[in-house]
């Protein structure tokens, strides 16, 4: 471990209601965002702060913070709030009204929020009930700052029309862009099997928050595919993810593989998908989603993270990647102290240390380490 700082007013943080806490790189430093149940407020630090400020949020309960920078170094935050029987999508940068977009979602449950931050502006992507013949579509929306204001721009639909299209992703790449990804189910053929499948697509998206050229289908196997992570470069986006058999078509717990593919980009949309590589070793048993970050390793193009259980014990483990997204070194432990509780890498620095944002007995704080070759 090369250093950690508690983040104040969390010392106790499992025993204070923390619900969720996600942490990012902010005009060099970090900014931390939390919220705790039952509360009006979202909890946010930055590194080099004594003492932790709020959000006012509202009354009703919040979930999924998230928080991304633009190319000017300005933050947003993003959540979830549901109150009355309503539920509804907050995008802020700042403490008053003027700060905010919101917007009101049909789904009861099920919601999900992306955010990216573009050279000016915030991109908010999220899923809702889509009109026939679709199931569900992704919609997304950008936020630029005014001179009295957030403005609040249009709202697009990024997925096409027939699809059942859900839990979006959204990745920054350079020139003001984002590419936006998500899950879309499909049934089988009943001669090939009883199932259904889940596949990745994805589109390019300009700065106005509409999509630019024709959405990519990046899996191309029947397979079941779900919990998307990504890093990306200036013409190419590494995702990671799992991925169980056509039987395992409604798991979300442990079991399948940890699967990583590239995705070209070029100025009139995604061009292409690789194939896609297993990461995780034979016989792995991962569990939750992965991780993609800028890799420690020298050499190498991305990193990808996930979490395996081994009995009661659960490990981090993390594997690079080459320019074309194949794997060009074994899949290692991260040996990080037992009180990391399994935590993954929030992003790797410009000095290849990762940066997890921990949440133990002790209380909450981040942490940066290097990662050890076994045996250390």
């Amino acid at each position: 471990m090369a250093g950690r700082q508690g983040i104040p007013s969390l010392g106790t943080a499992p025993d204070a209601g923390l619900e969720s806490l996600v942490a990012a790189p902010s005009d060099g430093g970090v900014s931390v965002f939390w919220s705790l149940s039952g509360g009006r407020t979202l909890g946010r630090w930055r590194t080099g702060q004594r003492g932790a400020g709020s959000i006012e949020a509202g009354a009703g309960e919040r979930s999924d913070p998230m928080l991304a920078v633009n190319g000017r170094g300005a933050l947003a935050a993003a959540w979830i709030g549901s109150r009355l029987g309503a539920r509804e999508h907050v995008l802020w940068t700042g403490d008053g009204a003027p700060g905010r977009c919101v917007g009101a979602e049909g789904r009861d449950e099920g919601l999900s929020l992306a955010l990216a931050g573009l050279a000016g502006s915030w991109l908010v992507a999220w899923d809702e009930e889509g009109p026939a013949p679709a199931a569900g579509n992704i919609r997304a929306q950008v936020a630029t700052p005014g001179p009295a204001g957030l403005l609040c721009g249009a709202q697009h639909t990024l997925s096409p029309p027939a699809q059942d299209a859900a839990d979006p992703m959204a990745v920054a790449l350079p020139g003001g862009r984002a590419a936006v990804f998500w899950l879309t189910a499909r049934d089988i053929d009943a001669t090939e099997s009883n199932d259904t499948a889940t596949d990745v697509w994805g589109v390019l998206v300009g700065p106005t928050g509409a999509a630019v050229g024709a959405p990519l289908r990046v899996t191309r196997t029947v397979d079941h595919h779900f919990g998307l992570g990504a890093f990306a470069a200036a013409d190419t986006v590494w995702i990671g993810l799992r991925g169980g058999g056509p039987s395992d078509s409604e798991g979300r717990g442990d079991g399948g593989e940890v699967r990583a593919v590239r995705v070209d980009v070029g100025p009139s949309g995604l061009l292409r998908a690789g194939d896609l590589a297993v990461v995780s070793d034979d016989g792995a048993n991962p569990t939750g989603a992965p991780r993609v970050t800028r890799s420690p390793a020298p050499g190498a193009s991305a990193e990808v993270w996930w979490r395996e259980r081994h009995g009661e014990r659960v490990e981090v483990r993390h594997r690079s990647l080459d320019a074309s997204g194949r794997p060009v070194s074994a899949a290692l432990p991260a040996w990080v102290e037992p009180a990391m509780a399994g935590a993954l890498p929030g992003w790797v620095d410009e000095r290849s240390q990762p940066w997890v944002a921990q949440v133990g007995p002790e209380g909450a704080g981040l942490v940066r380490f290097a990662c050890a070759a076994p045996g250390r």
